[in-house]
C-alpha cells in the first residue's frame, strides 16, 4: 500500500504514523508531537521500524605518521542525519560562543588554537581517553534541557501555543538515549553528526569551566581542541607536578580518564613541539613536521604513477596550506608542495 513520505525529510510515512502513539508513550507522552516532523518518527532501537544507524569498523590514518587505528563507529542513516542536522543548526550559536573550545566550529583549526599560546615556554598537553564514551547521561540531559533546542520542542497546539516551551531533564534523557547515546559502549555515539557539538557543550560546562578557573589561579593559558587539552605558561612559571595533579584531579572528578601515553610536557626552549599535527618553535614560527612532508611526497608519487586516486591528496594539501599560511616555504617544502599540487 502506498504512503506519503514525511514532509520534513521525505522518509517514513504510514508505518511511522501507525506507531506514533507508541512513540509518545516512550518519550513525550504528555505533549502533542508534530506528526509531520521527522523528530516524531519511531526509531528502530525502540520499536524496530527505522534503521537509525549501522555499526562499522573504520581505520583512521594519522596524517603525520601514517599509522592506522581501528575503531568501531556508528554510521548514521538518513533519518538520524536529518535529526542531528536540525539539532546542529539549533546548537551552532551556543557552540560558537564557547570561550575555550577550538575544535569542530567554523574557522577552527589546530593552528588557530596554538595562536592563543604564542609567547609561552612551558606546555602541557593532555589527551582524554575515549572522551565520547565518558560523557554521562544525567549531566548531558541537564545541559540539553537547559538549552531546550527549538527543533526538539513539541509542536504547537491549535491555538498556536506550545504545550511546554522547554524540555524536562527526563525528556532530554529519553531523547539522548534514542538518538545520541551509544547503547553498546555508553556515552555519545562516535560518528553521529551532532556528537562533536554535544560534546563541546558538555565539556564546556564539565571541563572548561573548572579548568579555566584553575588555570587563572596558576597563571596558565588554557584551550581545548575537542578531547585535547593544552596548558601553557611563561618561562618563570613551570607547570610542575602539583599543578598537573590538580588538573588531573578535576578531570577524574567529572568522569574522564587521561591517556598517559599521548600526554606531553614540553619546554619549547629545548626543541620545537608538535600539537595536533602543527609544529611550533621558540620563535613563534609554525611549521609542518618532516614526517608529514615525507608522507605527502610519497602519496604524490603514487598518485602520479596512478597507484592511488588523486582524492588522497586533497586533505593533505589543505592541511599543509593551512599551517604554512603565514610562513615562507623553505626549498624542500616548496618542491614537495609544488610537485603535489601539480599532480
Amino acid at each position: 500500500m502506498g504512503h506519503k513520505p514525511c514532509r520534513s525529510c521525505g522518509e517514513g510515512g504510514y508505518a511511522e504514523r501507525q506507531n506514533q502513539f507508541n512513540f509518545q508513550l516512550l518519550s513525550f507522552s504528555h505533549v502533542k508531537l508534530n506528526p509531520n516532523s521527522c523528530l516524531s518518527a519511531t526509531p528502530v532501537r525502540v520499536l524496530g521500524i527505522l534503521t537509525m544507524f549501522t555499526r562499522k569498523t573504520v581505520y583512521d590514518v594519522n596524517r603525520m605518521s601514517g599509522q592506522k587505528k581501528a575503531r568501531e563507529v556508528c554510521n548514521p542513516g538518513r533519518h538520524l542525519r536529518t535529526i542531528h542536522g536540525a539539532l546542529r543548526r539549533s546548537l551552532a550559536p551556543l557552540v560558537s560562543a564557547l570561550a575555550y573550545s577550538a575544535g569542530c566550529r567554523k574557522g577552527d583549526s589546530p593552528r588557530r588554537r596554538l595562536l592563543r599560546h604564542l609567547g609561552d615556554v612551558h606546555f602541557y598537553l593532555i589527551d582524554l581517553k575515549s572522551a565520547y564514551r565518558a560523557v554521562q547521561l544525567a549531566p548531558m540531559a541537564r545541559i540539553l534541557a537547559r538549552i531546550s533546542p527549538s527543533c526538539l520542542l513539541p509542536s504547537a497546539d491549535q491555538s498556536g501555543q506550545y504545550n511546554l516551551p522547554y524540555l524536562t531533564e527526563q525528556e532530554s534523557e529519553r531523547w539522548l538515549l534514542q538518538y545520541a547515546f551509544d547503547d553498546k559502549f555508553g556515552g555519545l555515539m562516535v560518528g553521529a553528526p551532532a556528537s562533536p557539538d554535544l560534546f563541546n557543550l558538555y565539556a564546556g560546562e564539565m571541563i572548561d569551566a573548572p579548568l579555566s578557573k584553575l588555570a587563572a589561579r596558576y597563571g596558565l593559558r588554557y584551550s581545548r581542541y575537542l578531547d585535547d587539552l593544552l596548558f601553557s605558561a611563561p618561562a618563570d612559571n613551570p607547570i610542575g607536578q602539583k599543578k598537573r595533579r590538580a588538573i588531573r584531579r578535576i578531570l577524574t572528578e567529572v568522569g574522564f580518564a587521561v591517556s598517559d601515553h599521548k600526554s606531553r610536557l614540553w619546554d619549547i626552549r629545548k626543541g620545537p613541539i608538535v600539537v595536533n599535527g602543527v609544529g611550533l618553535d621558540v620563535s613563534g614560527r609554525f611549521f609542518v613536521p618532516g614526517a608529514f612532508m615525507r608522507r605527502l611526497n610519497g602519496i604524490a608519487h603514487l598518485v602520479r604513477r596512478r597507484m592511488l586516486p588523486i582524492s588522497n591528496l586533497g586533505g593533505l594539501l589543505g592541511a599543509v596550506k593551512n599551517i604554512l599560511s603565514t610562513q615562507h616555504l623553505n626549498r624542500s617544502q616548496g618542491k614537495v608542495l609544488a610537485a603535489a599540487a601539480s599532480t
